[in-house]
């Protein structure tokens, strides 16, 4: 392998679930505003942190697993925007009807489970496409990323709190 370029430490894995925890967090964009996915540079956003030496294989797996993930959350966002807006007419209404919220917050809890269980699938899947050398590589960053992090933390919290 390479060596890693330092300062940097981000998992292919972690960057799609962050990816796809922040769409679902924030719903959909708003109407009439399509997301674009570009997840072939995603690839390379990824390779750019961490030198995983990434085959070719392995990219177009990566950006397959990608759009397959998008295309699988993303009706799915659009059905918790539009169940949000629905929450809000009847917790905003005059009376509220508490069985119609209750029924609206376990679909919104269904919808939120099913996403979850997606970006899990494909966190699955993209730690296969991987070899043990490329994952042993993003653990060695992940570790390094957190004694960094840390570092700072600490640092900053003996400056400002003590």
């Amino acid at each position: 392998m390479k060596t890693r370029r330092t300062k940097t430490a981000l998992t292919p894995v972690i960057l799609i679930l962050l990816i796809l925890f922040t769409r679902t967090l924030y719903a959909s964009p708003p109407e009439n505003q399509p997301h674009v996915s570009k997840s072939r540079y995603l690839i390379n956003i990824i390779n750019f942190f961490i030198d995983l030496e990434l085959t070719q294989e392995q990219k177009n797996a990566f950006q397959e697993l990608l759009t397959d993930t998008h295309n699988e959350i993303n009706p799915l966002i659009e059905d918790m925007h539009a169940l949000r807006t629905d929450m809000d007419e009847v917790l905003l209404a005059e009376e509220i009807d508490t069985a119609v919220a209750e029924k609206q917050i376990l679909d919104l809890a269904a919808l939120k489970s099913s996403m979850t269980t997606i970006a899990l699938t494909a966190k699955l899947q993209g730690a296969q496409i991987l070899t043990q050398e490329q994952r042993e590589c993003i653990l060695t960053q992940k570790v390094e990323w957190k004694e960094r992090f840390l570092h700072w933390r600490n640092l900053f919290s003996k400056l400002f709190f003590n």
